[in-house]
């Protein structure tokens, strides 16, 4: 979160939020969740997420995000701060 401040941008709305589609199905939980502009789901990727069959399912999960009108922004543990600027860019933060 200190992160997220220092580059100004706004705290989430929501954090570990269940995302769901239109009829109230779950389709992941975000690490960070923005109602405006959005939705935005943003999730913030450790290691285990390199490993293939994680990976495998991170894409799924996030293709049925963007298929549900979410936007997904990726963070990954070793580039926070390009994962940081991607989501300066989403939220039109200056």
């Amino acid at each position: 979160m200190r992160k997220l401040n220092a580059r100004g941008l706004p705290l989430p709305d929501d954090v570990q939020h269940l995302c769901a589609n239109t009829a109230g199905a779950p389709l992941a939980s975000a690490d960070f969740y923005y109602a405006q502009p959005g939705p935005v789901a943003v999730f913030i990727d450790e290691p285990v997420h390199t490993q293939d069959y994680v990976r495998a399912g991170d894409g799924e999960r996030r293709a049925r995000l963007k298929d549900a009108g979410y936007s997904v922004v990726e963070i990954q543990y070793d580039a926070i701060e390009q994962g940081l600027d991607k989501l300066v860019r989403r939220l039109g933060v200056i």
